[in-house]
């Protein structure tokens, strides 16, 4: 790489100060790290961050207004009249995209604020675990309605004899549950915290941490940009 171009020079400049070279160290014996070219992920757009930034605060917003909103409403009526096969499935509905809310969009607007990822390895895996077991619990509640309206209209008989009051609703939601743990769960093992470094001249210095997938081949998830 020549140091003519400027706006290589300007990248170079750059690099440094965000990575801290003074702080700068050598991998360990018998570190392994992969040799890897900087990629466009690397790199922030902060018109497109401060887009997405302002999207997401908005549907945060709705998410947890409206859905709270609801619940407020659903506990109103409760005091008139029990609890109905559909008011359980609403009230369940609302609880898990709030769910949703503090467990997915919230934990990606932080990220997308700070732009690098702020936490250890420990809540790397949580935060991942979460995003994604929120979003099927979401969608297999929805799905249980479906399913329990199917059974009610489809299989009146059977329904009326077996599947009566809120005991079906509850077997469905807990199902949901259950399975959205279930397949939520790989998210904790194959998502790590990622060390990725820079070297300059000989020196490797700390660039950034990042919640990413480690690769089956590296132990210690840790990669190594080189400016040459």
């Amino acid at each position: 790489m020549s140091w003519g171009n400027e706006s290589e020079t300007s990248f170079r400049s750059n690099s440094i100060t965000t990575a801290s070279v003074p702080n700068a160290s050598f991998p360990g014996p018998g570190e392994e790290t992969a040799v890897v070219e900087l990629g466009e992920d690397d790199l922030r757009n902060e018109s497109l961050a401060t887009i997405e930034i302002l999207v997401l605060s908005v549907i945060l917003f709705l998410a947890i207004s409206g859905n709270s909103l609801m619940l407020l409403a659903l506990r109103r009526q409760l005091k008139f009249r029990p609890m109905s096969r559909m008011y359980f499935y609403m009230m369940n509905l609302s609880l898990a995209d709030l769910l949703v809310a503090f467990g997915n969009i919230l934990p990606q607007l932080a990220w997308d604020i700070t732009f690098r990822f702020q936490g250890n390895d420990l809540l790397c895996r949580v935060i991942k675990f979460l995003q994604t077991f929120v979003l099927y619990l979401s969608t297999f509640v929805l799905t249980s309605m479906a399913v329990d309206r199917y059974m009610v209209i489809c299989h009146h008989t059977f329904s009326r004899n077996h599947y009566s009051g809120l005991k079906g609703p509850k077997i469905l939601v807990l199902i949901s549950w259950i399975l959205s743990f279930i397949f939520a769960s790989p998210q904790a093992f194959i998502f790590s915290l990622e060390e990725v470094k820079v070297r300059f001249w000989n020196d490797i210095a700390y660039l950034f941490r990042n919640c990413s997938i480690c690769h089956p081949h590296r132990t210690n998830c840790s990669r190594v940009q080189v400016i040459t």
